[in-house]
């Protein structure tokens, strides 16, 4: 069995209202999906990081003639072929693996996750990630506390917040009313997308902020290419540091755990090189006894995939309440339009997938193909 078509769909939508993050707000969001179809009638799916422009030249010039002989009963060795090269490589073969995956599943009848672990866990917690930061907030603790009531209401029991863009004084405000709002049962993260950068005094005055609200970790407070300045605010920290999600390759990982960079590590399946990439940072954090969760953030595709991931390697973390799989509440209609994530149940899990693969086709008749 081999290889019949790939084809690129570019995801794209503007937004109901500029929303973002510590550097930066945004009117409008994209994704790139990639769909593999075999000559013997499968169909995976997989998501790149790339825009689709630069997914289909990297196809086409760099993956497309290692492909054409790949074994697709063996995505590992298909990863081991294609995967040297740039970092714009790297994330369109995140897309391939994971459709490799997805088929390779398919093939032996098991969802994803019982394929890569017969002892997969049946349920995961998420938490929903949210409080962004939007262009017309009188009073961000108000808007916070009203999002997390919100998010109760469906079941979550973990919020993240975004933080970093306005002062650190502006910010514990909110997020100290946010806390007095919900009381002490939902748990919450924060995330400044490197907001502080290189100012390691504004992230450590977070942190105790952090720590007085009894927050579950503090994610990526700084520029993500300086281990150096992580390890030091780690030493006066008593908020676990969170990060890693645009990290790419092995090496950029074991650099960041030499350098004791972070107590939790979040590869992106979407970043680093799709299931076998996550697998193998995931691999070199439970050696170092460090907690691996995935970052989410794009469409129903890279979400399942990371359930898939988190439910085959829940139990093997080193410290498990920190596991919980992200589930981003920016709005994104095209995303939703794709089709729908599941849905917190009464318990504030959700409930690993029982269909083969990765268990999800996104609806994309509506959407422009680019055929490779």
């Amino acid at each position: 069995m081999r290889i019949e078509h790939i084809a690129v769909f570019p995801i794209s939508s503007p937004l109901p209202y500029p929303y973002g993050i510590s550097t930066s707000l945004a009117t409008f969001r994209t994704a790139t999906l990639v769909r593999i179809q075999t000559t013997d009638g499968y169909e995976g799916w997989g998501e790149a990081a790339g825009t689709p422009n630069e997914t289909v030249q990297t196809l086409r010039t760099a993956l497309i003639p290692d492909l054409q002989h790949v074994d697709l009963n063996e995505p590992q060795q298909a990863y081991a072929k294609v995967s040297s090269g740039p970092q714009h490589k790297i994330t369109a073969i995140g897309a391939i693996d994971t459709a490799l995956w997805d088929i390779d599943a398919q093939i032996n009848n098991q969802p994803l996750a019982r394929h890569l672990n017969p002892l997969s866990a049946s349920t995961v917690t998420p938490y929903a990630a949210g409080g962004y930061y939007r262009t017309n907030t009188s009073d961000r603790g108000v808007e916070l506390s009203r999002e997390a009531q919100s998010i109760r209401m469906r079941g979550f029991t973990a919020f993240k917040v975004k933080i970093g863009r306005l002062s650190v004084k502006e910010d514990a405000e909110a997020l100290r009313k946010l806390r007095a709002s919900i009381g002490p049962d939902i748990q919450l993260m924060a995330d400044a997308n490197e907001g502080y950068r290189h100012d390691l005094n504004a992230a450590r005055a977070m942190a105790n902020v952090l720590n007085e609200i009894g927050a579950t970790w503090f994610e990526e407070p700084l520029a993500i290419d300086r281990p150096d300045l992580y390890a030091e605010l780690r030493q006066v920290s008593d908020v676990p540091i969170a990060g890693g999600e645009h990290l790419v390759g092995e090496a950029a990982y074991m650099r960041a755990i030499d350098n004791d960079a972070f107590d939790i590590v979040q590869p992106d399946v979407v970043w680093t090189g799709g299931i076998t990439g996550y697998r193998k940072i995931e691999t070199i954090a439970r050696q170092a006894q460090i907690t691996c969760i995935p970052h989410v953030w794009g469409t129903p595709v890279s979400f399942f995939a990371s359930l898939h991931l988190l439910c085959a390697y829940r139990d093997l973390n080193a410290k498990s309440h920190h596991v919980k799989l992200e589930y981003d509440q920016g709005p994104f209609p095209a995303r939703d339009q794709l089709g729908e994530r599941p849905s917190v149940d009464g318990n504030g899990q959700i409930p690993s997938v029982e269909t083969p693969g990765l268990g999800f086709h996104p609806i994309i008749a509506s959407y422009q193909t680019e055929n490779i």
